[in-house]
């Protein structure tokens, strides 16, 4: 009898979360992460890595910016290979069950990284990380347009329709091997 009941109660339990998928609707799912007009060639170096490895690519937030239809997605550099941060792409443009390609956000450039945040890299700074908060640091970049600036990692989008504005929190920090710290 106890053999019967376990096996009915499991198997309820079983159909019921097996077959009910909570209320979640699939509206757009990467198997891999493609993106847009790529500044770069994937096996360019920028450092010691490659400048896109395809596997290393996964969608880790997202949110929607109604006024102007963009869908705005980030990709944490979480290993090597990831040209683009901060991404986006049109809504409009895309069916629900469809892979989007993506396109760095605000452009390829502010999400690119310089060979100078690598460990063994141009080490041509002008200030280091105890003068990042000093006058002539402010000054420098400010006379430069900022140039030197990159999106580093970005985890968690979160667009404010109402004041037009998107939040993101840029880790500004790389470590991809066990030992091997890269920008901090």
């Amino acid at each position: 009898m106890k053999k019967n009941v376990f096996l009915w109660v499991f198997l309820s339990c079983w159909f019921v979360v097996g077959g009910y998928n909570n209320g979640i609707d699939y509206y757009y799912y990467w198997w891999e992460v493609n993106y847009e007009n790529l500044p770069f060639a994937d096996d360019t170096q920028i450092g010691p890595y490659p400048y896109h490895i395809p596997s290393n690519n996964n969608i880790l937030g997202i949110t929607y910016h109604d006024q102007s239809g963009l869908m705005i997605t980030t990709v944490g550099r979480l290993r090597p290979g990831v040209p683009s941060t901060l991404n986006a792409f049109c809504v409009a443009e895309y069916n629900q069950g469809t892979s989007p390609h993506l396109w760095g956000f605000p452009d390829y450039e502010k999400n690119t990284l310089k060979e100078e945040f690598y460990a063994g890299g141009d080490q041509s700074r002008k200030f280091n990380k105890q003068d990042k908060y000093s006058t002539n640091y402010h000054n420098y970049y400010q006379n430069n347009n900022y140039n030197d600036f990159s999106i580093i990692s970005v985890y968690h989008p979160i667009a404010d329709d109402r004041c037009n504005r998107l939040f993101a929190v840029d880790t500004g920090l790389l470590r991809y091997g066990p030992n091997e710290p890269i920008y901090n």
